[in-house]
């Protein structure tokens, strides 16, 4: 710049140091107007930033500082931080600096004015500072922008925590305040619920398991309530009087326990859809299915000592091959009828009648529909085999 322009600059600049707080006050407004900021503790907040960096303007037009070495002063942080807080977008953050340029810029060319005794002086200190102005807005913004993304990932993560413990004292014994819960999980408990454990078979990469998980997870209900378990699991519950309606996820297994209402329904359905889960994986599934605990609550029982249910089975089939345990499994689902289980096996159906004549040779039993050899098929692996 000029000599001339460089002093009309200092010197408005002092202007603007002194002329601070209205310059501000102006600008604050505006913005508040422009993007409806009505609470007074957010409009504190823009007011300290605001006038932090108008102060800062002044102080490095003054001295001729290069704008792009500017640090965005602790109230501008501040600021940015309480943007998110108060639910507003990065959009916003930057509409709001938009805003301000312009009024600070509109406020600063009425100061300078008065100092430039010709044309063309003006022309050349208004060009410097526009061009001040800019650089300054893009070298503190990115800062600002990070705060903001930063304040963004801990609130979330806040917000995380929150859903994860309010969720544990909803499943522990105590009784918590459902409705206070329920706003914290933006989830009524006081209804009826059908709860949802769904798995993600051990197969491909761990991204690969959390898409799989989270495409089954969008086919639920858009209000259902879902929380991440261990072991790619993820729980959930959706308001519903009666089972729902679920088509298998490739790559998913999905259990759901029956509809329970109110707190203890909400309980209760979560335990049954978690313990269908492991009815599923004891029988050794190896492929997308639905389980309800309705099919499989026998099982559950008879599974409440793992080991010694494993130990029983094993002893029961240990006479009968991997051949023999398929048919006397599939004259089961079959409900004892030689000629469909014959059908779905691809076999002869006299051929079943001498399996099943085998069967009852090597377990000593005379019926093969017993109790105790339909609980050991249930409970040996290969339930759930597809």
């Amino acid at each position: 710049m000029s000599d001339a322009a460089r002093a009309a600059v200092r010197v408005a600049a002092r202007d603007l140091a002194v002329e601070a707080p209205a310059v501000a006050s102006a600008t604050d407004a505006v913005i508040c107007e422009r993007l409806d900021i009505t609470d007074e503790e957010m409009r504190a907040s823009l007011a300290a930033s605001t006038l932090a960096h108008v102060t800062l303007i002044a102080g490095m037009l003054g001295a001729s500082t290069d704008p792009r070495t500017a640090v965005p002063p602790p109230e501008t942080l501040r600021w940015a931080a309480d943007l998110v807080r108060d639910g507003r977008s990065p959009a916003e953050l930057l509409r709001a600096y938009r805003i301000g340029h312009g009024e600070v810029w509109a406020g600063w060319q009425r100061l300078l004015r008065p100092h430039c005794p010709d044309t063309a002086t003006l022309d050349e200190a208004t060009a410097h500072t526009s061009a001040f102005l800019f650089d300054y807005v893009d070298t503190v913004l990115q800062p600002l922008l990070d705060r903001h993304a930063e304040e963004v990932g801990r609130a979330s993560a806040q917000r995380e925590t929150m859903r994860a413990e309010t969720l544990r004292d909803l499943l522990a014994g105590e009784r918590p305040d459902v409705q206070a819960a329920g706003a914290r999980l933006r989830y009524a408990i006081d209804r009826t619920h059908v709860g949802l454990a769904l798995w993600a078979l051990p197969s491909g990469t761990p991204e690969d398991r959390l898409e799989r998980l989270q495409a089954a997870a969008a086919r639920l209900d858009p209000r259902a309530l879902t929380a991440p378990g261990a072991g790619d699991v993820l729980h959930a519950w959706v308001a519903s009087a009666r089972p729902p309606a679920l088509a298998a996820v490739p790559g998913v297994v999905i259990a759901a326990g029956r509809p329970g209402r109110g707190l203890d329904g909400f309980r209760t359905t979560h335990a049954e859809a978690r313990r269908a889960l492991e009815v599923a994986r004891a029988g050794g599934v190896r492929g997308a299915v639905v389980v309800h605990y309705a099919a499989v609550e026998v099982v559950a029982l008879l599974q409440s000592d793992p080991v010694e249910a494993r130990a029983f089975a094993q002893r029961t089939l240990a006479p009968l091959g991997a051949d023999l345990v398929e048919t006397l499994r599939a004259l089961h689902d079959e409900g004892m009828n030689v000629s469909l289980t014959a059908r779905r096996l691809g076999v002869h159906p006299n051929t079943v009648g001498a399996r099943v004549r085998r069967i009852l040779a090597l377990t000593g039993e005379t019926d093969p529909g017993s109790l105790r050899l339909r609980a050991a098929v249930a409970l040996a692996p290969g339930a759930f085999g597809g």
